[in-house]
C-alpha cells in the first residue's frame, strides 16, 4: 500500500479505525506522571532490558509478519516528510509488510493520538516529545519497551547517548529517537544586521541595543507566533535557565522542594512582559499561528529581523524558501546579566521526535523495524541534506551547512539541555504552563499571578498523584 500523508480533521480521528492486525480492547485517558531526567549532551544512559506489559522478549522475527498493515503517524512536515515516504517505502520492499501512514500538524497531533489513545484506538507505531507526556503513556501500559530491541539490534550504538535520555523512564528504554537535534536559538536576517552595523549579541544588554536599533529602522525586531502557544514558552524557558539554571524548575517539576512561585518565575514572567511593552516584537503576534507559516511569513518579507525558533526553522526554510537561507544567522540566547546560569545551556532535544510502539497492536517487530528505517543511514544523509541533525553518532562529520554546524556546536557546548517543558511535564501541568505563558504575552495577568496559579496547579495535581 502506498503511504498517504494529510493533515487530519478531529472529526476525521474519531472515525480512524487502526489496522494493525486485530482489534483491542477499549482504552482509558493515560495518567499523568512527572519526568525527572536531565538531558546534558553526551551524558551516558544505558539501555536497560526488561519487560513490557505486553511484550517480554526481543526476539528478531525472520521474515517479519504483520496480519494487517502497520499503521504509521508522524509530524515531519515537507521535505522531511519526503524522508520519511521513502523509509517506508524501502521497509515495505524489503519487508513485503504494508504501511498506512498519516501525516499531522504538530498542534493538531497533540489533540488526535490523545483520543486515539483514550480510545484504545492508536496506530502501531506513533511518535511522542518525549518526557511526561511519554511517561504517562508508560503509566497507562499503553507502549512496549523497546531498549531491549535496540541492544539486540544493535542500532543502540548509533544514537546519541543523551538521546536516549528523554525517553527512559523507570530505568528502560521506551522510545527511538530520531529525525533532529533541536536546540531553540536565535534566528536572524544577515542582511539586515549588516545594513544597520549590528552583530549577534553575546549578552541581553547587547540584545536589547539591537532591538532598539531594528526599531527605529521601523523594523520589528522579533517575529512570534503567540497564537500557537508554545514558542513563546521558550522566552520563559531560557529566562528561568539563564537566571538560576535549570535545577529551580526541576525542583518545582518534581515536587522536591521547589515552587512555581519561586521569585524566578515571577521575574521570567517580567522579562516577558518587559520585551513586549518595549515592542520588541511584530505586530499582531497574538494572532500568528505558527501552523500557518505565519512567524516565517514576516522574516521573508523583511517585516521582522529576528526569531527564537527550534531548530527545525532550518529545514522548514530550506522547503519553503531556499534563497532566504543566503541571508538566515544564527545565535545563541544571550547570557543574562542579572542571573547565575550557565549561558552554554541549551533549551531543546535531542531527538525531536520519539518514536514508540502500541502495546495494544499485534505486530510489535514489524513496527519497530519500521521505526529503524527512520534512522538508518539513507534517512540519515536525506535528514542532513533537508537542514536536520539527526541525533546520530558522528553525525557532525556529515555536516556542511555552517548553520547546521552552529547549532551542531552549540549543543555539543552546552552545558545542559533543558527539555521542553510541555514535554517534561505532565500533560495538565503543561497545558496550563502554555496557557499562563500565552497569557503573559498578551498581558492579561500578572507575573505574580501566573506564577501562583502554575503553582497551585501544581501542588493541586501532586496531590492527586498521591
Amino acid at each position: 500500500m502506498s503511504t498517504r500523508r494529510l493533515l487530519w480533521s478531529l472529526a476525521a480521528a474519531l472515525l480512524f479505525v487502526t489496522a494493525c492486525g486485530g482489534d483491542s480492547d477499549e482504552g482509558s485517558e493515560p495518567a499523568a506522571a512527572a519526568s525527572s531526567e536531565t538531558a546534558a549532551e553526551g551524558s551516558d544512559t544505558e539501555a536497560t532490558e526488561g519487560d513490557s506489559a505486553s511484550e517480554a522478549d526481543g526476539e528478531d522475527a525472520a521474515p517479519l509478519e504483520a496480519s494487517g498493515p502497520i499503521t504509521f503517524w508522524h509530524s515531519v512536515p515537507g521535505a522531511g516528510g519526503e524522508m520519511v515516504d521513502d523509509a517506508i517505502a524501502r521497509f515495505e520492499a524489503d519487508t513485503g509488510v504494508q504501511v498506512d501512514a498519516q501525516f499531522f500538524e504538530p498542534d493538531s497531533y497533540k489533540t488526535q493520538i490523545r483520543i486515539a489513545l483514550g480510545a484504545g484506538n492508536e496506530p502501531c507505531a506513533f511518535f511522542s516529545w518525549g518526557g511526561g507526556v511519554m511517561n504517562s503513556y508508560v503509566d497507562a501500559g499503553q507502549i512496549i519497551e523497546l531498549g531491549s530491541r535496540l541492544e539486540s539490534s544493535g542500532e543502540v550504538e548509533r544514537l546519541v547517548p543523551s538521546s536516549l535520555t528523554h525517553v527512559t523512564y523507570q530505568d528502560q528504554i521506551w522510545g527511538v529517537p530520531a529525525i533532529n537535534t533541536s536546540p531553540a536559538v536565535f534566528f536572524y536576517n544577515t542582511e539586515i544586521f549588516a545594513d544597520l552595523g549590528l552583530e549577534p549579541p553575546a549578552t541581553w544588554t547587547e540584545l536589547l541595543a539591537v532591538m532598539d536599533t531594528l526599531s527605529e529602522a521601523g523594523i520589528a525586531p522579533l517575529s512570534l507566533a503567540n497564537f500557537s502557544k508554545w514558542p513563546s514558552s521558550f522566552y520563559f524557558m531560557y529566562f528561568v535557565d539563564r537566571l538560576a539554571g535549570p535545577g529551580t524548575f526541576e525542583a518545582a517539576a518534581n515536587r522536591t522542594g521547589g515552587s512555581f512561585a519561586d521569585p524566578v518565575f515571577v521575574r521570567a514572567g517580567e522579562l516577558i512582559q518587559e520585551l513586549v511593552d518595549r515592542g520588541a516584537f511584530v505586530d499582531g503576534f497574538n494572532g500568528i499561528d505558527f501552523a500557518t507559516g505565519g512567524d516565517r511569513q514576516v522574516l521573508y518579507a523583511d517585516v521582522a529581523a529576528m526569531e527564537l525558533m527550534g531548530s527545525w526553522h532550518i529545514s522548514l526554510v530550506k522547503d519553503e524558501n531556499p534563497e532566504y537561507l543566503d541571508k538566515m544567522g544564527v545565535f545563541a540566547f544571550p547570557d543574562l546579566e542579572e542571573g547565575t546560569g550557565d549561558p552554554t545551556n541549551v533549551v531543546g532535544s535531542v531527538g525531536q521526535n520519539f518514536f514508540h510502539v502500541s502495546s495494544s497492536r499485534d505486530s510489535p517487530d514489524a513496527a519497530y523495524e519500521l521505526i529503524t528505517y527512520l534512522f538508518d543511514d539513507t534517512s540519515v544523509a536525506a535528514s542532513v541534506e533537508q537542514g536536520r541533525i539527526p541525533p546520530i553518532r558522528g553525525v557532525g562529520d556529515l555536516l556542511e551547512d555552517p548553520l547546521q554546524q552552529e547549532v551542531f556546536g552549540l549543543v555539543e557546548g552546552a552545558g545542559s539541555i533543558q527539555l521542553w517543558y510541555d514535554q517534561y511535564l505532565r500533560p495538565n501541568l503543561a497545558e496550563v504552563h502554555l496557557d499562563l505563558v500565552q497569557e503573559l504575552f498578551a498581558g492579561t495577568i500578572s507575573p505574580e499571578e501566573a506564577a501562583q496559579r502554575m503553582e497551585e496547579t501544581a501542588a493541586s495535581s501532586s496531590d492527586e498523584s498521591e
